[in-house]
């Protein structure tokens, strides 16, 4: 029980953090997109 409430933030943080950078990694391109003026 407890390794598994102790494994289960952990993950989550990483799960933030890769949706963070897939975020912020779109929001780059996009803006890419607009400077070239697709």
């Amino acid at each position: 029980m407890r390794s598994a409430l102790c494994k289960a933030p952990s993950t989550w943080t990483q799960y933030k953090t890769l949706l963070a950078k897939d975020l912020k990694a779109e929001f780059r391109t996009k803006d890419m997109v607009v400077s070239m003026g697709i």
